[in-house]
């Protein structure tokens, strides 16, 4: 049975929920970035931005989207995310929802999690809504518990965001996160784990009582180069 991730909305309207994990990362293929290129920039070493490829992939991620209806789109504030998303939307006037909850697993993160506040985010992506109050905030992220060197530390964290967010929005929902934070979104929404790869499209659907099903995973079909995606 699909577990239950909250309560009613109230209102009768189901819910669809679009995951996309992060195109391809600068330190994905340029290895000196992280100790070297990242001090010529305004980002932390944990927060590379997007590849050349990672860009042409959320240029073929908004294609996927262009005629997809969007209520509402939550981000992770990790550049590589907010760029996917930003692109996703491009010109249409949705408001991105940066939402800590959705960040990298924290074992991978500087402490604390070096990502962009809102208000920088804001000046390369004037999509970011600078009204959204998230439900995690960089100092409330559990940094001893997510020490662990597993994907499956931040799977409470996941669960506590997914909850929050069924319950308190409905219709059609963009997520865009992380590797680990994926497979976790996986685990709460269906009771299975899946990793899936970069700039990859899954969707889940409500059945009308918070019991979600999965129609697809890590689907690639928008992609014209499907070779290492990266589904680890």
């Amino acid at each position: 049975m699909v577990p239950q991730v909250g309560g009613d909305v109230g209102d009768g309207t189901s819910t669809i929920i679009w995951v996309v994990r992060h195109a391809e990362r600068e330190d994905n293929v340029n290895k000196a970035w992280r100790h070297l290129f990242h001090s010529v920039t305004h980002l932390s070493k944990d927060d590379p931005p997007l590849s050349k490829r990672g860009q042409l992939q959320t240029k073929e991620c908004a294609t996927r989207f262009e005629h997809v209806h969007l209520d509402h789109v939550f981000s992770s504030p990790y550049d590589r995310c907010v760029n996917t998303a930003a692109r996703i939307v491009r010109d249409r006037e949705i408001p991105i929802k940066v939402e800590p909850g959705f960040s990298e697993v924290l074992c991978l993160c500087e402490n604390p999690a070096g990502f962009q506040d809102v208000t920088s985010l804001q000046q390369s992506y004037p999509n970011v809504d600078p009204s959204y109050c998230p439900i995690f905030t960089r100092h409330q992220l559990d940094y001893a518990y997510e020490r662990l060197r597993s994907d499956w530390v931040c799977l409470p964290r996941i669960r506590h965001t997914i909850s929050h967010i069924v319950n308190e929005y409905s219709g059609s929902l963009l997520i865009v996160s992380h590797g680990a934070v994926i497979g976790a979104i996986h685990q709460v929404l269906t009771g299975r784990w899946n990793v899936v790869g970069q700039a990859t499209v899954s969707k889940f659907v409500d059945t009308g009582t918070k019991n979600f099903v999965c129609e697809f995973s890590g689907d690639a079909s928008h992609l014209s180069d499907l070779s290492n995606l990266r589904a680890y």
